[in-house]
């Protein structure tokens, strides 16, 4: 069996979790998981903390 490997589309690029969280970017979707919202809340959070600084 022969795997193909399927290329990402580079018109997108690669976000950083800063601008992921960025006012500019919409909001991503948020699985219903135990302990992602959680995550989600921690990564905003420490983002919103290093732009007072």
């Amino acid at each position: 069996m022969r795997y193909t490997q399927l290329s990402s589309p580079d018109s997108l690029g690669a976000l950083t979790v800063v601008e992921l969280n960025s006012p500019r970017v919409a909001p991503l979707p948020t699985p219903i998981k135990p302990g992602t919202v959680y995550l989600t809340q921690w990564i905003t959070a420490i983002w919103l903390t290093a732009q007072t600084d």
